[in-house]
C-alpha cells in the first residue's frame, strides 16, 4: 500500500511539474499536458521500482550484516535530511537516501549507495528527545542533549516515535 501511495504523490507532483515546464517550452496546453502525464508517468514508475528494489535487496543485506553483532528491534528506509533551513543543523550537508535501523545501542543510519556509504550511529544517551519534524507528515525528529538535531524521512513515524522513547526512557533508568 506505501507504494501505491508513494506512486500517487509523485505523479501527481510530478505532473504539475513536467507540464510546466513542457508548457513554457511548448506554448501548448495540450502538448504541456500531455507531455507532463507521459514523463510523469514514467518517472514515478521509475521512483516506485526503485523503491521496491532498495526495499527487498539492499537494506535485508545491511540488516544482515548488522545483525551479526547487534539486535536490529525496527527498520526502514528514510532519507536523511540535509542541514539547509532546518532547526540546530545535521551534520550532512545534503539529503542522503538510506536505511534506518533501530538497534539495541542506538538509532543506525547508513547511507545505501555503494562506492560512498556514510553512516551514523546515535546512541540512546545522547537523546535528549524525539518528536513528529513540523508539518511534513514523514519527518522524524531526533534531538540530541549537545543541541544538535538530526531528521529523518520515515513511514510509520509514530511507531519510531514510540520506540525511539522506550528506548531512551530504559537507557536513563
Amino acid at each position: 500500500m506505501v507504494y501505491v501511495k508513494n506512486f500517487i504523490k509523485c505523479f501527481v507532483a510530478f505532473t504539475f511539474s513536467f507540464g510546466l515546464l513542457i508548457f513554457a517550452f511548448s506554448e501548448n496546453i495540450k502538448i504541456g499536458l500531455l507531455g507532463g502525464v507521459t514523463l510523469s508517468l514514467f518517472w514515478s514508475i521509475g521512483c516506485t521500482i526503485h523503491g521496491r528494489m532498495v526495499d527487498k535487496y539492499k537494506i535485508p543485506l545491511i540488516k544482515e550484516e548488522l545483525e551479526k553483532s547487534h539486535q536490529v528491534l525496527l527498520y526502514g528506509q528514510t532519507i536523511l535530511l540535509g542541514n539547509k533551513g532546518k532547526p540546530h543543523g545535521s551534520r550532512v550537508e545534503n539529503n542522503k537516501g538510506g536505511a534506518l535501523f533501530l538497534l539495541e545501542t542506538g538509532v543506525y543510519f547508513r547511507e545505501i549507495i555503494l562506492r560512498t556509504s556514510y553512516e551514523m550511529l546515535i546512541e540512546y544517551c545522547d537523546i535528549e528527545g524525539v518528536q513528529k519534524g513540523g508539518v511534513q507528515n514523514k519527518v522524524l525528529q531526533i534531538n540530541l542533549k549537545n543541541g544538535g538535531c538530526e531528521r529523518f524521512t520515515i513511514e510509520q513515524r509514530e511507531i519510531w516515535i514510540t520506540k525511539i522513547q522506550e528506548l531512551v526512557d530504559v537507557e536513563e533508568k
